[in-house]
């Protein structure tokens, strides 16, 4: 069966998803721009996505996604 939502996934993917870094109504203009430079030492970042999900627990709330260029970079920065 495939990985529920939230659940890591053995397949490689250039995605990395990110929780726990701030809690709800935490996110600021500086995120962004942070989470790509800290993330930009393991490669090339395509793009950096934040979502609040209201539902979620407070740890899982807000969630950010970096879209590495490759998915070697992603990998790097999943085992850091």
């Amino acid at each position: 069966a495939p990985p529920g939502p939230g659940e890591p996934s053995s397949q490689p993917t250039r995605v990395v998803m990110l929780m726990n870094m701030v809690g709800p109504g935490e996110v600021d203009s500086e995120l962004e721009s942070d989470t790509r430079e800290e993330c930009a030492k393991y490669g090339l970042v395509k793009q950096v996505a934040i979502r609040e999900v209201t539902s979620a627990p407070p740890e899982e709330a807000v969630r950010i996604f970096v879209h590495f260029e490759s998915q070697e970079a992603a990998t790097k920065a999943k085992v850091d």
